[in-house]
């Protein structure tokens, strides 16, 4: 095997790595990852979800959404509290 055909197959499967075995690899990783947690989730039947958060524990800049293109008269008066960078 000389120099030639050495670098040929090195190159090759570095894109062969790059572009099939890799993401081959990363489908598979992704498969026995789910296929973990649904069986984690069948097993012990709780509710994968967060808890829903009242409005008084949320920190007030929370409150403040733009509607339309205005933000409310609370989202301003909030905002004129903070120092502008």
């Amino acid at each position: 095997m000389n120099l030639a055909e050495y670098v040929f197959w090195v190159s090759f499967l570095l894109v062969a790595h790059t572009y099939l075995l890799y993401p081959i690899g990363l489908f598979f990783a992704y498969s026995l990852v789910q296929v973990r947690r649904d069986w984690q989730y069948l097993r012990f039947r709780r509710d994968g979800r967060s808890p829903v958060q009242d409005a008084a524990d949320l920190p007030p800049e929370a409150a403040c959404g733009v509607g339309k293109s205005q933000p409310t008269l609370y989202c301003r008066r909030f905002l004129r509290q903070w120092p502008k960078p």
